[in-house]
């Protein structure tokens, strides 16, 4: 066991008995509390805290007038903390033994450097083979392995297939990988069963199994951000909806797409009349990496992996009408209402008249923080003399402390201008889903009407401030 862990369940250990002792201790002693006036020698009740002073202890003779003879205060105990320290310091105990117990099992277990190879390639199917993978790596490092393990270690960490297991590219089985690409054992073949095994191409690529008619999408490698040793491109003259090509646009310069790789992704729009497609894409996947063999290794030993695949994938594609229902799941619960009106802010709301045309510009600052687990979409209205203004759109959705969103949100001329101009306003959050249909959100949207009433108006007008 690492020293540092060592020493990390002593001193919780410790910290733990101590607890235990302190709190039993304090809580046996108790608090003072006020209490009936009572001898000091016998404990007997003397009555009210007026006290003749050539009054005795009707018990024991105790002269009250002698200093400290009548008690006013008493410790009470505090039988929580009585119970809660045994507690705390059984809990101290079993964590010193639990770390003794795990001391002694790590120490009975046989060191890496003693273990066969085929033992060392075994226990690699294990969630925790750190000290193995090491220990193959200076096996190979040292030429101490036959063509026949290095491809079996290969093999191993071809079946992880977990993307947060942390053996999965780290320092060392990088090294491993190259030494053997270098020697030959890592073939394209195989190289091409690790990419699929880690990065299918039909994972990297995930446009939405459902799109409006007339929408635009941006496609894009899924996780692309998160894939360092891995750069996955797009090749742009290669996309077809069902038996039609398509042109994208290349997301970095925003023009149409020509004969080169749409390394941040595609933007693509859906013509096509409602109806199941197939979307095909070509994939080009490129593994490249270094790592550091050591100073002292052989010169001509490789340090570098570049291995690239180029892939063709296609999959189910369903295009919808542009009026039909949304396809994302809708929440319409009344008693999360409120929990979505508070998390909309209306900082100011204005109303001020355009000093060239006869005409009111309506603007707000709507600041939304949104809803764990949830998918805002809305339409803002504000309503002026019962006619309803459109100031745009917005779309936010919030995953624990993350918050994403996509505003649309701006000002808009009414005409002729309210007369007079109101105080207050009321702005109606009005449900679109379909604004959001595009994000690639797997969050339900909400479904209900919100309604900010009583928002205070500014207005240039009502300042003086406008021209004639």
């Amino acid at each position: 066991m690492p020293a540092t862990v060592t020493i990390a369940i002593v001193v919780a250990s410790l910290l733990l008995m101590v607890s235990g002792v302190v709190l039993f201790t304090m809580g046996t002693r108790g608090r003072w509390t006020r209490c009936e006036p009572s001898c000091a020698k016998c404990r007997h009740r003397v009555g009210s805290h007026e006290i003749v002073a050539s009054a005795r202890c009707p018990e024991c003779g105790l002269v009250f007038t002698t200093s400290g003879a009548v008690r006013f205060f008493a410790r009470r105990r505090r039988i929580g903390w009585m119970v809660l320290g045994p507690c705390t310091l059984v809990l101290g105990l079993g964590a010193a033994m639990a770390g003794a117990l795990a001391e002694a099992n790590m120490r009975r277990i046989v060191p890496p450097q003693t273990r066969t190879t085929a033992e060392l390639i075994s226990a690699l199917s294990g969630m925790v083979a750190f000290m193995e993978l090491q220990e193959l790596e200076s096996r190979a490092l040292a030429g101490a392995l036959t063509d026949e393990e290095l491809e079996a270690v290969v093999r191993a960490l071809i079946q992880i297939r977990e993307p947060q297991d942390q053996r999965r590219l780290n320092q060392t089985s990088k090294r491993l990988l190259v030494i053997a690409r270098g020697q030959g054992v890592l073939t394209d073949e195989l190289a091409l069963e690790l990419l699929d095994s880690w990065y299918p191409a039909e994972a990297l690529v995930a446009p939405p199994p459902v799109v409006r008619q007339g929408s635009t999408v941006v496609i894009r490698a899924a996780n692309w951000d998160r894939m360092p040793p891995l750069t996955v491109s797009l090749v742009a003259d290669d996309f077809a909806i069902g038996e039609q090509k398509v042109k994208p646009r290349d997301m970095a310069s925003q023009v149409p797409g020509g004969e080169r790789n749409l390394d941040l992704g595609a933007i693509v729009t859906f013509s096509e009349e409602p109806g199941e497609y197939r979307f095909t894409a070509r994939v080009i996947r490129r593994l490249r990496f270094g790592a550091a063999i050591g100073e002292d290794s052989d010169p001509d030993t490789p340090r570098r992996l570049d291995f690239t695949d180029e892939r063709t994938v296609s999959l189910p594609l369903r295009v919808i009408g542009r009026d039909d229902p949304t396809f994302l799941e809708v929440v319409t619960d009344p008693a999360r209402a409120a929990e979505v009106r508070a998390a909309h802010t209306v900082r100011a709301a204005a109303i001020d008249r355009n000093p060239t045309s006869d005409t009111c510009v309506i603007s707000i600052d709507l600041v939304p923080t949104g809803v764990d687990r949830l998918l805002l979409s809305f339409d803002v209205i504000v309503l002026v003399d019962d006619r309803e203004v459109n100031l745009g759109w917005f779309t936010v959705e919030r995953q624990g402390s993350a918050v994403g969103s996509t505003r649309s949100l701006s000002s808009a001329s009414i005409s002729p201008c309210p007369d007079p101009i109101p105080e207050r306003v009321t702005i109606l959050l009005r449900p679109q889903p379909k604004h959001a249909e595009n994000s690639n959100s797997r969050l339900p949207a909400w479904g209900l009407e919100i309604e900010i009433a009583d928002v205070p108006v500014r207005s240039n007008v009502r300042d003086g401030s406008a021209r004639p």
